[in-house]
């Protein structure tokens, strides 16, 4: 093979791999996920930029208190007495699955393993 024809494949293959990379570039950004917020509640266990940003660290702590530890006292934050449970606490305010979680979820491609072991309802009715 000559010296050119090699250039000339190596900058082809490069452009194929670099592909994805430009497109990402080139395309306009996604709007934000809009998870629907519990209109009748105003403050949730933590603030909410916490809670968006490290809301399964809490998760995983509250599991591992109770299922690991057999440690079920409720956690009093801000005045006010929380189950650790998801189904329990979290979905009292966070009534719709579909609007809430999955939406954030959905748009990273993300699938977390809470509902491998919890049973969520269908319908929630406040």
């Amino acid at each position: 093979m000559r010296k050119s024809s090699i250039v000339l494949i190596s900058a082809a293959l490069a452009a194929l791999l670099a592909s994805p990379f430009i497109v990402s570039l080139l395309s306009p950004p996604s709007p934000p996920p809009r998870p629907e917020l519990p209109r009748d509640v105003k403050e949730c266990v933590r603030p909410a930029a916490q809670m968006r940003a490290e809301h399964m660290v809490l998760l995983h702590q509250w599991r591992d208190d109770v299922v690991r530890r057999g440690d079920r006292r409720e956690v009093m934050i801000g005045g006010v007495s929380y189950a650790k449970s998801l189904t329990g606490s979290c979905m009292k305010c966070h009534r719709h699955k579909e609007k809430f979680c999955d939406r954030c979820h959905g748009a990273l491609s993300s699938a977390p393993k809470c509902w491998d072991c919890h049973v969520y309802r269908k319908e929630v009715r406040p």
